[in-house]
């Protein structure tokens, strides 16, 4: 009985300081899940976990690293389109709006966040729904003009319109660029 509760409490003694740092490691993976990527895993003392700390903190610091490039790269990419005195129009193969600039927005009337819908109900004219349609089933650029009729003035648009690419170069829609 005595070897049996020695033997019992070493077992539990052995097991508390292997599962304190496999306890760690999960309290790691619960910080960067609720705090963000930023946090560092303690580097245990036993070689095995200490390695696997080692590498999720590694891993933690590159996906970090990325998502701040990628936010870096967008915020970028916003600014410049936002800047742009021509309208700028993407849409997807099946005809719905991937991206809008403000310039886009302001000539065609368009109000809101129109991403995801389809270019038929985002834009009523029909003009400039056929000049997408036509840029979607064209291998190469094409232009266009699009009247554009108002309350109080019709508005005329030089169109530009051609495929846009994925980055692993397949075809996902077409760019529309709009002169006023």
């Amino acid at each position: 009985i005595a070897v049996a509760l020695i033997a019992g409490a070493v077992s539990y003694g052995l097991a508390r300081r292997i599962g304190r740092p496999l306890r760690e490691l999960r309290e790691g993976i619960e910080h960067f899940e609720r705090e963000g990527l930023s946090y560092r895993i303690p580097i245990s003392r036993f070689e095995e976990v200490g390695s696997i700390a080692s590498l999720m903190n590694e891993l933690a610091e590159r996906l970090d690293e990325r998502i701040r490039e990628e936010v870096r790269r967008r915020n970028e990419q916003e600014a410049v389109l936002s800047s742009m005195v021509e309208g700028l129009l993407a849409v997807d193969a099946d005809e719905k709006v991937i991206r809008i600039n403000r310039a886009a927005a302001d000539i065609l009337g368009v109000q809101g966040d129109v991403a995801g819908k389809s270019i038929q109900a985002s834009v009523r004219n029909p003009e400039l729904q056929e000049f997408v349609h036509r840029a979607l089933s064209s291998a190469e650029p094409v232009e266009g003009d699009v009247a554009l009729r108002g309350a109080s003035e019709d508005r005329f648009l030089q169109v530009h319109g051609a495929e846009l690419r994925g980055a692993d170069a397949r075809r996902i829609g077409a760019v529309i660029v709009l002169n006023d």
